[in-house]
């Protein structure tokens, strides 16, 4: 499963190193839903931003104990000072390159009006206009979106059908799993409540599946031969 509760009605969807990425859900399930936390439209980003970049920091402070045996702070503090040159240009190259190893897609609401943020390799977050894809299949995934024309005015039954095509497109892709699992989120109905979540029905699986084989990707079937496609002359001459 690919998907986990963060809690204080947020969803998260993850890809990469498993293992990290649910740290990463994990910071921001305490960070999400710390005692009197008040979420609104203008903090949004800034509390999402919070827990990549702590966990980062922690990977970063991690690294540079198990090479010099001395916490972050003192590498950039006395770093310079007491380390080879070349050492200290190499350990900067290194934290530099430090990543999540992970990306999330994090969905929520702040009273009805609908989020969806994704978080990058290098800590950043960005709000996504209408969709967003991550892991390995997520380029195949956002062309086939793009192509559909999706947005967020669609109706959800056809907003679902499109989700379902290009995950199935996306399947081509290593390490896309042929397993697909979807859920729908509503708002709450009452201020502060949390968001309605449910895993779409077997039925409507079933549904999906038809809809594909009838508008999905098809098999090419040439209906001329490679003949036909070369010219010819007015004396009947191949022309070369």
């Amino acid at each position: 499963m690919k998907v986990d509760m963060v809690g204080n009605g947020w969803m998260a969807m993850i890809a990469g190193n498993a293992g990290k990425a649910r740290q990463l859900v994990a910071n921001y399930r305490t960070t999400l839903n710390s005692e009197g936390l008040t979420i609104d439209h203008a903090n949004i980003h800034d509390h999402l931003s919070m827990a990549p970049r702590l966990q980062r920091r922690k990977l970063v402070e991690d690294y540079i104990q198990s090479k010099l045996s001395i916490s972050y702070e003192t590498f950039l503090s006395d770093g310079k000072s007491i380390l080879p040159e070349e050492l200290h240009r190499q350990i900067l190259w290194d934290v530099q390159a430090i990543t999540l190893d992970c990306e999330i897609v994090l969905a929520g609401f702040i009273g009805t009006a609908p989020y969806v943020f994704s978080v990058w390799r290098d800590g950043s977050v960005s709000q996504a206009e209408a969709f967003v894809a991550v892991g390995s299949g997520a380029t195949v995934a956002q062309a086939a979106l793009f192509q559909r024309g999706f947005d967020g005015s669609l109706d959800i039954m056809e907003a679902l059908y499109y989700i379902y095509e290009a995950k199935r497109l996306s399947e081509v892709a290593p390490g896309v799993g042929q397993t697909t699992g979807m859920f729908v989120m509503l708002p709450s109905r009452r201020v502060g409540g949390d968001s309605a979540i449910f895993g779409i029905s077997l039925g409507a699986f079933e549904s999906l599946n038809a809809q594909y084989r009838r508008f999905g990707l098809k098999a090419f079937k040439p209906t001329i031969g490679f003949g036909d496609l070369i010219p010819e002359d007015a004396e009947g001459k191949l022309i070369k």
